[in-house]
């Protein structure tokens, strides 16, 4: 049974220096979106689209990500088929 979502091993996730630096570092980076949106006219959903993909990207390359590549799937779940 679940008595807490938050133990020793999950603080960092929820409350860590990690989540802290990003909860300062998000608004900022959406105000520049914001700046760019106006400035070059191109929509804010694009400017925050390129930059998740350009983290992904970084983060599928990272030496810390090779560990989550040995991770299998369970075996119930098959990949899905695209719906038609």
């Amino acid at each position: 049974m679940i008595r807490s979502f938050v133990d020793a091993g999950t603080d960092d996730v929820f409350d860590g220096p990690a989540t802290r630096a990003a909860r300062r570092a998000c608004p900022a980076a959406l105000l520049a979106v914001l700046r760019l949106e106006r400035l070059l006219g191109v929509e804010a959903q694009f400017w925050l689209n390129l930059q998740v993909r350009w983290a992904l990207y970084h983060a599928q390359r990272a030496e810390s990500a090779a560990g989550i590549r040995q991770i299998r799937r369970l075996p119930g779940l098959a990949k899905r088929k695209p719906a038609a």
